[in-house]
């Protein structure tokens, strides 16, 4: 089991105190680093920082990288793509539906059949109490790209089940 460790809120008194106590004190990392923050640069130090950014800049190098080639960009585009993709869930599809095919589409579908399956008459609400979900959305003529809604119908899942494709 983790403890868990709080030190009281600091009074105003004891914040003068601290401040007062590093008050011209150097961070050790920082001793002898031009480019450390607090380092108070030269005219001339600011002058050549200036340049060398703006070199960077027009040549693309300041990101550490090499300027982007053809062939870094296709090397990019291989490294990101399928599982190296940070959007990829494993080759999960919506294939062979259409993408139109879709939960606001499936809603249309059961609306439009007023909620009861086309076959029995199962209401949606018998049909939550009885398999714990929605009724399902047919395909009528087994064409899983089709997406006019003429050709869907709302099944329960015992109809559904008897239903060829």
């Amino acid at each position: 089991m983790k403890r868990e460790y709080s030190l009281p809120p600091r009074t105003e008194e004891h914040k003068r105190h601290l401040s007062e106590a590093l008050l011209g004190r150097k961070c050790p990392w920082n001793i002898g680093n031009k480019f450390a923050k607090g380092y108070r640069h030269t005219t001339h130090d600011k002058e050549v920082i200036s340049q060398a950014m703006l070199r960077m800049w027009q040549t693309r190098t300041y990101t550490g990288f090499p300027p982007i080639t053809e062939e870094r960009k296709r090397q990019l585009s291989l490294r990101n793509s399928g599982a190296g993709n940070p959007n990829w869930r494993g080759g999960v599809s919506n294939l062979p539906y259409s993408f139109k095919f879709n939960e606001e589409f499936k809603e249309k579908v059961r609306e439009q059949c007023k909620r009861a399956c086309l076959l029995c008459g199962m209401t949606e609400e018998k049909h939550l109490l009885a398999y714990g979900a929605r009724l399902d959305v047919h395909h009528l003529t087994g064409d899983k790209g089709e997406t006019d809604i003429a050709y869907f119908s709302a099944l329960c899942k015992h109809c559904h089940g008897k239903q060829q494709y």
